[in-house]
């Protein structure tokens, strides 16, 4: 918009010249230029307008022209892999570990493709097969930082901690901006009460990821349990400039203000938490809250 509005002042400033100039042969030089700029001024918006509209519009989608590239060229690993990831965040684990089988059988090599199977099978809930792809991976390639970071999630689910702390320092390793393996050790060592180094780690995911509103919620949650109330105000209030929708901000409000006391502020902020998502912990806490009936006042008691 800056540059439409830029150009119509241009547009007066145009006209302003042109009044004071004669009808001549400069003139008609002149009237011809304005002309021609002004027309492809508007053909130049017209085709953005366009464009944008058939972009907003249409419904084509990434998914329609990687299954294309792959078709084109049924060993085209990037496409695979680009496929796979769409898969994944829509949560078509079979999907995704399909159409990866698919490219191993028409040749398509490399560890990227294992540790993508790994990942699908582990959300999928397919720990064993996770654990087998995950290591072809890294026996392909040792930088495969995913596939040291989902290890560290199988070595964790069967309490192997020393190995999942191993596995995430590892894929920090290879990928320093790998904010997921900071938020992993966090709440790992949160697990095992080792909260100096919990909050060295949510502290450095803030520092990985600076608007990711999970690092300053992390890092609160962490507060709180070690009674810094203040401390664990600020980087919820932080949180809350990055994003106001954010569940667990709410959440940790009512953990905070039920940690003080302080019952009303803390339903207020749980009711919140519910709306934004439908969670047991937020309702347990309430649940917690409500067993406290005799020191709270009849009009909270029927909130809920």
């Amino acid at each position: 918009m800056k540059n439409i509005f830029s150009k119509l002042k241009n547009i007066k400033g145009f006209l302003a010249f042109f009044k004071k100039i004669r009808f001549g042969f400069v003139g008609k030089l002149i009237t011809l230029a304005l002309v021609s700029t002004i027309v492809y001024w508007v053909y130049d918006y017209r085709q953005y307008i366009l464009a944008r509209y058939d972009f907003i519009f249409n419904t084509e989608s990434a998914e329609d022209y990687y299954i294309l590239a792959i078709k084109a060229n049924p060993i085209d690993s990037k496409a695979y892999y680009d496929l796979a990831k769409i898969y994944i965040k829509n949560k078509n684990y079979t999907k995704t570990i399909d159409l990866l089988n698919d490219g191993i059988e028409h040749g398509v090599k490399g560890s990227k493709l294992y540790e993508l199977i790994g990942v699908a099978q582990f959300l999928s809930g397919n720990i064993n097969k996770a654990k087998k792809s995950l290591n072809m991976a890294i026996d392909l390639s040792d930088q495969r930082y995913e596939a040291y970071y989902y290890l560290g999630k199988i070595n964790e689910k069967f309490i192997r901690y020393e190995k999942a702390i191993l596995d995430y320092k590892t894929s920090i390793r290879i990928d320093k901006n790998f904010v997921d393996a900071y938020y992993a050790l966090t709440q790992l060592y949160r697990k095992l009460n080792e909260y100096s180094n919990a909050k060295y780690y949510a502290k450095k995911a803030i520092k990985v990821a600076l608007n990711d509103v999970r690092g300053y919620t992390n890092l609160a949650s962490l507060y709180i349990d070690t009674r810094d109330y203040n401390l664990a105000t600020r980087e919820l209030n932080i949180a809350k400039d990055i994003d106001s929708n954010f569940y667990d901000i709410y959440y940790q409000f009512g953990r905070l203000y039920y940690k003080k006391k302080q019952y009303a502020f803390a339903i207020e902020n749980l009711k919140k938490a519910i709306k934004l998502r439908s969670d047991s912990k937020a309702y347990e806490l309430l649940g917690k809250i409500y067993d406290k009936k005799p020191i709270l006042k009849p009009d909270l008691r029927a909130d809920l």
